[in-house]
C-alpha cells in the first residue's frame, strides 16, 4: 500500500526582522505546538519532534549540563530556550551551551525574553572580521528528507511505501 504524507515544515516567502518575528510569535494561538525560528529573515516552522528525539535531547542536557556545572563554565539550556543572534537570526536549538564569557558580554537575561547572544572577539588582528558566535547553537534538524514549502502556495507531498 502506498500512502501520501503532507510535509508540515514550511519557510515563509516574506522577510521579517527579529522584532517583527517576536510580534508574529505573540499572535500565535496558545494551542500551536510547532516550533518557529527566524533564519535569514524567513520564518521556518518545524513540528514537534518524535521518538527518540526528546530522550536524546534530555540525555545531552544532563550530560553536558553536569560537566558545565561542575567546571563552572557557563549554562546549558534545553530546547525551550530561544536566542536572538547578531546575524539577525532567532533560533531555538535542541541543546545549547553559553559560556560565562559570552553571558557577561551580552545584556543580562530578562525573564520571559529570548537571550541575546553577543559575539566575543578571540582574534588579535584589528584587520580580521569579527568572530562569529560560538555558542553551541544549531537550527533543529528533523530528517534528512526535510523540505521547505511556501505556506502561500499550498503544501508539498511525498510518497512512501507503508
Amino acid at each position: 500500500m502506498v500512502r501520501a504524507m503532507v510535509e508540515t515544515a514550511f519557510c515563509s516567502d516574506e522577510r521579517f526582522t527579529q522584532d517583527e518575528f517576536r510580534r508574529w510569535l505573540d499572535e500565535r494561538p496558545s494551542a500551536d505546538i510547532n516550533h518557529y525560528e527566524l533564519i535569514g529573515g524567513r520564518i521556518v516552522m518545524t513540528p514537534p519532534a518524535g521518538w527518540p528525539h526528546g530522550r536524546i535531547g534530555a540525555r545531552l542536557v544532563m550530560c553536558i549540563g553536569s560537566y558545565v556545572s561542575t567546571a563552572t563554565l557557563g549554562i546549558v539550556l534545553d530546547s525551550s530556550a530561544g536566542f536572538d543572534l547578531p546575524s539577525g537570526d532567532t533560533v531555538e536549538p535542541d541543546v545549547s551551551f553559553v559560556s560565562n564569557e559570552r553571558l557577561a558580554a551580552g545584556p543580562p537575561p530578562e525573564h520571559g525574553k529570548l537571550l541575546r547572544i553577543v559575539p566575543t572577539s578571540r582574534r588579535s588582528s584589528s584587520r580580521s572580521p569579527p568572530a562569529r558566535p560560538r555558542a553551541a547553537i544549531a537550527p533543529r534538524r528533523r530528517t534528512s528528507t526535510r523540505r521547505t514549502v511556501s505556506p502561500h502556495t499550498g503544501s508539498s507531498t511525498r510518497t512512501r511505501a507503508a
